[in-house]
């Protein structure tokens, strides 16, 4: 059985995310910004026990804004679901983690 190689290895879902994070990078390093922000961001690859070497995407300062900024515009965080949820919790009062759209940004940067 021979098996072929999959030319497309990333999924619709992390090309979307990953062309919104270079939009972002390439909006903050912008040499002639419009409006001038005092944001960075800083790569590294940092070496865990656990998963080996991992890369690492932080921003200064607001990193939690940011990371949620990109989650909403790569279209990964559905506004009518976060409705149904935010009812559910409401209902059940269940309150909303503090970083989840960060906490959902650094996972789907590990994948």
């Amino acid at each position: 059985m021979v098996t072929t190689r999959n030319k497309k290895p990333f999924t619709d879902r992390q090309i979307r995310f990953l062309l919104t994070i270079q939009k972002k990078l390439a909006d903050i390093t912008d040499p002639d910004p419009e409006i001038i922000q005092h944001i960075k961001f800083s790569f590294r690859i940092e070496n865990t026990h656990q998963f080996g070497r991992i890369p690492m995407l932080r921003f200064e300062p607001n990193s939690c804004h940011i990371k949620s900024e990109i989650m909403y515009e790569a279209g990964l965080i559905m506004p009518e679901r976060e409705k149904e949820l935010l009812k559910i919790r409401q209902e059940f009062g269940i309150q909303k983690a503090r970083n989840r759209e960060a906490n959902f940004f650094n996972a789907e940067w590990c994948n």
